[in-house]
């Protein structure tokens, strides 16, 4: 059978029975592969663990039942399989930064709290797309110098918003120049239609050769530490789809720990559309 399609079959066959308590060999027998055989495609064609997408999914399953049905915290704990009622709060506390009562208590999600769904738009971006397992680095710290814009997932506007940044930053600048977008929205909300509103830092790393530059263009330190590297191959276009998998879907399997210090930032590769996507780790 096609990997492709068996991995679509999986994922489609949790989502059917999601409340119920559903294991490995569930899951690869009606993809009509061995347990271990089904594992290893997974991970291969994914980037994360059967294991892992199906423990993030039913804490998905959860967050929606918290925020949009009555049922008690016990019923809901148990309807996804756990039997301790505090192994369910530890989860829901890791994964939302709150206890299931204050997180229905808070009634929204942030984009960065939204669900890990594999559908078949995120599943191709993956495949084709997007270099999933990260690189990891240690950068040293540098100044970059620009501006902070605004936009939204639905009306994205960063190609109009880099045009008129370029257009004024362009006489100041040297031959050669490198590109960034630092991301200064840590917990961006997300509306019921999906949309989110996030702000933008463009920008370019300061060198000794740039000209005095006008008052309106700030300067801002990229602070050092290690990085994980996502290397998106595709235009800004799909980018919404990286930082899906990213902040919904690998975050939550990473081994190591995330740096909320720090900020994430975009690298722009010259004359190329990929971007290389930094996220501050531990």
């Amino acid at each position: 059978m096609d990997y492709i399609l068996a991995i679509k079959m999986g994922i489609q066959f949790i989502e059917e029975n999601i409340d119920r308590d559903i294991t490995l060999h569930d899951v690869a027998k009606n993809s009509y592969y061995s347990p271990y055989h089904y594992s290893k495609i997974f991970l291969k064609y994914t980037g994360i663990t059967l294991g892992n997408y199906i423990k993030i999914r039913k804490i998905d399953f959860a967050s929606s039942q918290l925020l949009y049905s009555r049922k008690s915290l016990i019923d809901i704990s148990a309807s996804i399989g756990y039997r301790s009622y505090e192994a369910f709060s530890r989860e829901i506390k890791e994964r939302f930064g709150r206890s299931p009562f204050y997180f229905r208590k808070s009634n929204k999600f942030s984009y960065l709290m939204n669900h890990s769904y594999f559908d078949e738009a995120l599943l191709n971006h993956v495949m084709n797309h997007l270099k999933f397992i990260p690189e990891e680095t240690t950068l040293s710290s540098f100044e970059v110098i620009g501006m902070l814009v605004t936009t939204s997932l639905k009306n994205n506007q960063l190609d109009l918003q880099w045009a008129n940044f370029n257009a004024e930053i362009d006489p100041f600048l040297p031959d050669t120049y490198e590109s960034f977008a630092i991301c200064e929205s840590s917990n961006a909300l997300l509306a019921d239609n999906g949309d989110s509103i996030f702000n933008q830092f463009l920008c370019y790393k300061k060198k000794s050769s740039y000209k005095e530059m006008p008052m309106r263009f700030k300067n801002k330190i990229v602070e050092g530490g290690n990085y994980a590297i996502f290397k998106h191959t595709s235009t800004y276009h799909s980018l919404d789809l990286t930082y899906r998998y990213i902040w919904n879907i690998w975050i939550h399997s990473y081994q190591g720990n995330y740096d909320a210090t720090r900020k994430s930032f975009e690298h722009y590769i010259k004359d190329t559309s990929f971007i290389h996507i930094y996220i501050p780790i531990k």
